[in-house]
């Protein structure tokens, strides 16, 4: 039985949420919480929140007013002599070995082998062509019906043929 994908269609005149957010330079929390006191400056279909004009005109005014208050805040506030309030602290080397977070995703293919699905929905199910080290080579797995083209997967060697490593359990996600 294959799987149906259950895309929701933004309403017309709609963007979702997070390109909008993108365009303005917000993250998707702080675009959602601008919207959130604004009635009508949005549409929500299921759990999606799609912005429309109104919102999107709102979100294109709040940066800016934001950005104002912050500068003028941060000139009142500034003292004007030119000492550092704390020496030690400037005269300590900043290091950049910040270490970063990783998702599962990322920890999961960190070290692995990988290939980009390119054709799926073959007539023999258990088959994948997929572009690994430049080629395309036919790769196999369990079931091909949770693949996507496009789709980076973590393969093995099993002799001489490519074995998808793990089953997606999601359309095109692991």
């Amino acid at each position: 039985m294959k799987t149906q994908s259950k895309s929701i269609r933004p309403p017309e005149g709609t963007v979702p949420l997070l390109i909008a957010a993108e365009k303005h330079g917000l993250t998707k929390k702080q675009a959602k919480d601008i919207l959130l006191a604004i009635p009508q400056s949005f549409v929500k279909v299921g759990h999606k929140f799609f912005v429309n004009d109104f919102g999107d005109n709102l979100l294109g005014i709040r940066k800016p007013i934001e950005n104002q208050w912050q500068s003028s805040k941060s000139e009142n506030l500034m003292p004007d002599d030119d000492e550092p309030i704390n020496e030690q602290a400037l005269d300590v080397p900043q290091t950049e070995d910040v270490p970063q977070v990783l998702n599962a995703t990322q920890r999961l293919f960190e070290g692995e082998e990988t290939a980009i699905v390119k054709r799926c929905r073959m007539p023999n199910r258990t088959m994948l062509i997929v572009e690994y080290r430049g080629r395309e080579v036919i790769c196999r797995c369990k079931d091909s019906s949770m693949f996507i083209p496009g789709m980076r997967i973590i393969i093995r060697m099993d002799g001489y043929t490519l074995v998808s490593k793990y089953q997606p359990r999601k359309l095109g996600r692991y």
